[in-house]
C-alpha cells in the first residue's frame, strides 16, 4: 500500500511554485485542503482521455487536494491556467490521517476514479488494487470496501457535475484569497 503526503515537495516535474494548508471543518466538508501553484514545470503532464489528449500539469496550472476527515477517499482537483477544471481525480483510501507527524497524508488502496468535466467517470488502476490484494497487503474486506466506496462516489456525483464544479471552485476561490494569491 502506497502512504502518500499531503505535499508536492518531491515531485521534480515542479521547477517553482507555491503551496498553501488550510483546514476546514464546516457542514459540507471537515478536513485539511490544499493549493498547489505549478509556476513553473519541465514540461506539461499529459494523458489520453475521450480520445483527446487532456494536460493535468504545466506553467501556471494549480492542483488542490482535499483531505477529508473520516472517509476513504482523497481528492485532487487540476486546473488550468484560465483556472478552469481540468479534472477531479479521487484515490481511493483506507484511511486519512490528517494530524499525522510530518503533515497530513493517506493510505492509497490503488483505485482511482476520475471525473471529467464531461460528467465522464473513468476508473483506473483496477488491476493494482486486484494485484496489491493478491500479494497480502490487505484484506478480502479492505478490497470490497475499495470497490464499495467507488460505487458510492459514482453513485453521488452521476449528474451532478454542476454541483461538484460550484463546491470545488467555491474552495478554490477561497483559498486564493487566503493565501494572497487572488
Amino acid at each position: 500500500m502506497k502512504i502518500k503526503t499531503i505535499s508536492r515537495d518531491g515531485w521534480n516535474r515542479i521547477l517553482s511554485g507555491r503551496e498553501y494548508v488550510s483546514t476546514k471543518k464546516r457542514e459540507e466538508f471537515d478536513g485539511i485542503l490544499a493549493l498547489f501553484y505549478l509556476e513553473k514545470v519541465t514540461g506539461p503532464l499529459v494523458k489520453i482521455m475521450e480520445d483527446k489528449q487532456v494536460v493535468l500539469a504545466d506553467d501556471d496550472y494549480y492542483w488542490m487536494q482535499f483531505g477529508p476527515r473520516g472517509e476513504n477517499y482523497w481528492l485532487t482537483v487540476m486546473f488550468d491556467r484560465k483556472r478552469e477544471i481540468v479534472q477531479w481525480y479521487f484515490d481511493i483510501t483506507l484511511r486519512n490521517e490528517l494530524d499525522a507527524e510530518g503533515g497530513p497524508r493517506f493510505f492509497d488502496l490503488y483505485l482511482d476514479l476520475v471525473v471529467l468535466p464531461s460528467g465522464t467517470n473513468i476508473l483506473l488502476d483496477e488491476d493494482e488494487l486486484l494485484e496489491a490484494y493478491r500479494a497480502g497487503e490487505f484484506s478480502k474486506e479492505i478490497y470490497d470496501m475499495a470497490y464499495r466506496k467507488v460505487s458510492e462516489l459514482q453513485e453521488k456525483l452521476c449528474g451532478r457535475v454542476k454541483e461538484l464544479n460550484t463546491f470545488t471552485r467555491k474552495y478554490f476561490f477561497e483559498l486564493l484569497e487566503e493565501a494572497g494569491w487572488g
